[in-house]
């Protein structure tokens, strides 16, 4: 019989909602405060650039509300009212975002539960769980300096030019916080992958116990994989969203200041991270599968064999989500 990973307890169930809940309405409301009234669309021409910088004029000013004229009657609204009229994609990457943030944060107790029940279940060592946090620190702190463009130097982030040119929204500070926060979270996840990486070597030398814990293992591992690939084809989603939102409120010419091209080269860092991160382990546990089990009898977890053919697909398409978010994404840009 198949273990599960994690037993959904109804106090367990209750938390997660009450975190949806005041983690959605929290993260919605705060972005939205900072959504910039109605602007207009913002024109730059490239006026100098040498080896050292590039200046910007603008073409068309900012205007603060927005009038149509009729010949007897002229209608007059509020230009905080017509945001996302005005850029309808700025309110999909909103909703997004939130839902983004909220899911992160709603699976923190699910991953924190299956990391604690490796470490009791296998009695890791403290050095081992330590030498584990210190590399998925490392991981978190190079996804967030490459993601922002900070390693290079040379890449303007989404987050970057809102604040530069003044557009969309009023200050990032706030979604820079939620964004480390979900990275934070995500830490943890990966933090559970690799306690189920230091296990493999414990089930080998005690054949009774690795008999016992393989479904447990093999479940956790796909259910780390899946989750984690969900929230990074999410971020990948509301990054593509942003940049569309850019583009409907800001022009350079001569210049696509935040190319889409951008967002597929993420998705493909983010697919090649999780085959990385993945694939050496699930083959540890293939082998360990085999040394448990001798040719021609049922495997512990009963699947040698016996598993269908979705199933054998999940980890790939778990694996190449952020590259298929990205793809998605531009699709329905190329639709609209």
């Amino acid at each position: 019989m198949n273990e599960s990973p994690i037993k959904l307890t109804g106090t367990r169930v209750v938390l997660m909602i009450w975190i949806a809940i005041v983690a959605f309405i929290g993260c919605l409301g705060l972005v939205n405060s900072r959504i910039l009234p109605y602007s207009g669309k913002k024109s730059y021409t490239i006026v100098t650039q040498d080896t050292d910088s590039v200046c910007f004029s603008p073409v068309v000013q900012k205007v603060d509300s927005l009038a149509v004229p009729i010949q007897k009657q002229t209608k007059q609204f509020s230009s905080a009212r017509l945001a996302f009229n005005q850029n309808p994609k700025l309110l999909i990457w909103m909703l997004l975002f939130a839902v983004l943030f909220t899911l992160s944060m709603c699976l923190i107790p699910f991953w924190t539960s299956i990391v604690i029940s490796v470490q009791r279940k296998f009695r890791i060592p403290a050095r081992v769980v330590v030498m584990n946090s210190i590399s998925v620190l490392l991981i978190g702190i190079l996804v967030v300096l490459t993601s922002g463009g900070m390693v290079s130097g040379k890449l303007l982030s989404a987050f970057a030019i809102i604040d530069e040119f003044d557009i969309l929204l009023r200050d990032t500070t706030i979604l820079i916080v939620f964004m480390r926060c979900t990275v934070i979270a995500v830490m943890i996840a990966l933090c559970g992958m690799l306690m189920i990486n230091s296990t493999i070597d414990v089930c080998s030398t005690d054949e009774a116990l690795g008999k016992e814990s393989f479904p447990f293992l093999k479940n956790a591992l796909a259910a780390l994989l899946s989750s984690v690939s969900a929230i990074i084809m999410l971020a990948i989603m509301t990054t593509s969203m942003i940049q569309q939102a850019i583009d409907g409120v800001l022009t350079i010419k001569g210049l696509v200041i935040f190319p889409s091209e951008l967002v597929y080269l993420y998705g493909l860092m983010f697919t090649i991270f999780l085959a990385i991160l993945y694939v050496p382990i699930s083959l540890r546990l293939a082998n360990l599968e085999k040394k448990l089990v001798p040719a021609g009898k049922d495997s512990p977890g009963n699947t040698l064999g016996k598993v269908s053919a979705v199933k054998s697909l999940q980890p790939i398409l778990s694996i190449f989500a952020p590259l298929l978010g990205s793809i998605f994404s531009e699709l329905i840009t190329m639709i609209g």
